[in-house]
């Protein structure tokens, strides 16, 4: 994991960094909450079903204060608008 580049909020003045995930993907990371975005389409060609899955992962953000404290905080995105289309 990496740092990402420092954002300042201009309203706050608070300083955020993303923990970035420079590893590249491998089909062991799935469903281990390790790959930063994913998509599976499952197709059941004896039932004629088809089953969607997304996820992604967990990411930490520090934050600067303009006093200087820092905080961090974990959390995980949405996969709310992830959608399959055309299978």
């Amino acid at each position: 994991y990496a740092w990402l580049e420092p954002i300042k909020e201009s309203s706050t003045g608070k300083i955020l960094e993303y923990t970035g995930d420079a590893r590249e993907f491998t089909p062991h990371a799935v469903n281990t909450m390790r790959s930063r975005l994913e998509q599976e389409v499952i197709i059941d060609f004896y039932k004629k079903e088809i089953f969607t899955f997304a996820d992604a992962c967990i990411t930490t953000v520090k934050i600067t204060n303009p006093d200087g404290s820092i905080e961090h905080k974990k959390g995980k995105t949405s996969t709310e608008n992830i959608v399959c289309t055309n299978v």
